[in-house]
């Protein structure tokens, strides 16, 4: 969190994993602490709280109109969150980025892929120029 110091009135961090279901899940520590996953196979398994992408969203665009860039990083995930979060709250998103390639991840409507290092930024052709 240090790298945020500063910008505390512009984010909120919650230790929660997003996903397409409110609930609990299993979710895979990894002994580095980089490349946990949620109902993956693993040594050592924790249970943790889930948010529903919805909920994520509407939380976020209860304080701004719009959202600049969205962050998705949920370790193979990407694709099932994505196709989980409701076309109308997408509208209000201007950019995202998702780790996996363009051929796997789904493109919102009004989105357009492009691609670079394993990254897809998806940019909501309706609030900013692509």
């Amino acid at each position: 969190r240090r790298n945020l110091e500063g910008f505390e009135e512009r984010y909120v961090v919650e230790p929660v994993a997003v996903a397409d279901f409110d609930g609990e899940a299993q979710f895979r520590l990894d002994p580095f602490g980089r490349y946990g996953a949620l109902n993956q196979p693993g040594d050592e398994i924790a249970t943790v709280p889930c948010r529903h992408i919805d909920g994520v969203l509407e939380d976020a665009l209860a304080d701004a109109p719009t959202i600049g860039v969205l962050k998705v990083d949920v370790e193979g995930y990407e694709p099932v969150v994505l196709r989980a979060a409701r076309p109308d709250l997408l509208a209000h998103v201007e950019v995202i980025y998702l780790e996996g390639s363009g051929a796997e991840l789904p493109a919102p409507a009004g989105f357009v892929a492009s691609e670079s290092c394993e990254t897809v930024r998806l940019l909501n052709s309706a609030l900013v120029d692509a």
